[in-house]
């Protein structure tokens, strides 16, 4: 059967990374499924070694869907910092540390929907110790927005069930078919392309990449396809 996981994730700032970016620095808009599937490890005690030696990240992005849905306007900047350089390591006289553009999404506010199939022995295990840890305002490792010094903050808001619907629907969480019937303004309407799989083992495959719509202004879309009603909200997964 189902189930659906709600948590909320808060923090400052975010940056994921996009694997096609070279030295840019550019981030996806929205967290990835890579991220989502790191916090979930830190909560429930799996080191990074450990899940790329026996594959967890692949297990785990095959194995569960997710959506997001913005509780604060969407807010990108854009900062150049100092980094490490390893090109100037290899040649003597120039800097360790070198300007770079980074971009970072700021004030991040997201309720985050997890859904997985509790029949499986081993995603529930994960997903239930998960649970467990977060009721319990527990983490095993410290959990992070793409990078070690992005701190967040996660609560767990409730588990539930529910079944596919079909049809036209409208939702605040991110989703991948405008109802193009209605009436839609596209001012602070963004869209993005998010990998449906880990970027730990698949590095830049557009055949896993999935197309989303959300509103920067964190109000309704209009869209028609598969949902779930979670919360007496419409939620569409990839």
């Amino acid at each position: 059967m189902e189930k659906i996981i709600k948590i909320n994730i808060k923090s400052a700032l975010g940056s994921f990374k996009k694997p096609q970016s070279n030295n840019n620095h550019s981030s996806f808009n929205i967290i990835p499924k890579s991220t989502l599937i790191g916090i979930i490890g830190a909560v429930v005690g799996l080191d990074r070694n450990y899940m790329r030696e026996f594959n967890v990240y692949k297990f785990l992005s095959e194995n569960i869907q997710y959506s997001i849905k913005l509780n604060k306007p969407f807010i990108k900047k854009y900062w150049s910092e100092y980094g490490y350089n390893l090109a100037n390591k290899k040649q003597s006289g120039r800097s360790l540390y070198t300007p770079d553009k980074f971009e970072r999404i700021v004030d991040i506010d997201y309720d985050v929907c997890i859904k997985f199939n509790d029949e499986n022995k081993d995603i529930n295990i994960i997903l239930n110790n998960f649970i467990s840890n977060l009721k319990n305002e527990v983490s095993i490792f410290p959990t992070y927005m793409g990078m070690a010094n992005f701190v967040n903050d996660i609560t767990f808001i409730g588990e539930f069930q529910s079944e596919l619907k079909h049809g036209e629907f409208k939702s605040k969480y991110f989703v991948t078919d405008l109802d193009m019937s209605k009436d839609i303004d596209f001012t602070n309407i963004m869209s993005e392309d998010l990998p449906t799989k880990s970027l730990d083992y698949l590095v830049y495959d557009y055949k896993s990449y999935k197309n989303i719509y959300f509103n920067d202004k964190c109000e309704d879309l209009f869209a028609v396809g598969d949902y779930y009603l979670i919360d007496d909200e419409c939620v569409e997964f990839i």
